[in-house]
Parts: structure tokens; C-alpha cells; sequence
């Protein structure tokens, strides 16, 4: 996903891994820039797994994560100068669709 001068990207497309789902952000300016998170940590026996994109909001600097493994998606906060993420909400579902903005 682009939003500004960042490129974001998550991990946990396949196969299903019992690796927390990732979210890096990596400046387009400079690519020494980067910054990660980790917002649906896994419970013992959960295992994360999404192959559907996710979707950014560069209006109001958020993005939209999910984890159909985990069954959970989170509304994620980013600063548009840092790239840092924070985890602003977080919802139990489960879904495998992909996340569309309008």
C-alpha cells in the first residue's frame, strides 16, 4: 500500500504461520527509513494467515489490517512523517475478503 512518501507492507500471506502478522513501512525517500509493528499478537494454538490485501486511508492517516487466521482486524494510526503505527482499534472477525475504502 502507498500513502504518501511510504510504502507499507504485511507479512503471513501463506502458507499459515504461527509468526505474528507484520506491517513494515519503508520511506520512498529514503529506504533506510523504515519502521514495523506487530498488531495481532497470536494466542497459544492460533495461527496467522491472510491472503488478502489490506487498505490504507492516507486522508486520515490510518490503514486497515486483518488476519483471517487470528481473526481479528485492527485500525491502524501512522504518522505521515515518521511512519511510526499505532494500533488505534481492534476487532474480533473473522474474514478472508478483501478490505475496500470508499
Amino acid at each position: 500500500m502507498i500513502a504518501g512518501d511510504w510504502v507499507f507492507y504485511f507479512t503471513n500471506c501463506c502458507p499459515p504461520t504461527k509468526t505474528p502478522l507484520s506491517v513494515v513501512a519503508v520511506s520512498q525517500a529514503n529506504a533506510s527509513k523504515m519502521t514495523r509493528i506487530d498488531p495481532i499478537p497470536l494466542t497459544p494454538g492460533q495461527q496467522s494467515y491472510i491472503p488478502s490485501n489490506s487498505a490504507v486511508d492516507p486522508d486520515n492517516h490510518m490503514m486497515y489490517v486483518m488476519d483471517g487466521g487470528a481473526g481479528k482486524i485492527v485500525g491502524l494510526k501512522y504518522n505521515s512523517v515518521t511512519g511510526n503505527m499505532s494500533v488505534a482499534w481492534k476487532a474480533n472477525q473473522s474474514t478472508l475478503a478483501f478490505l475496500s475504502l470508499r
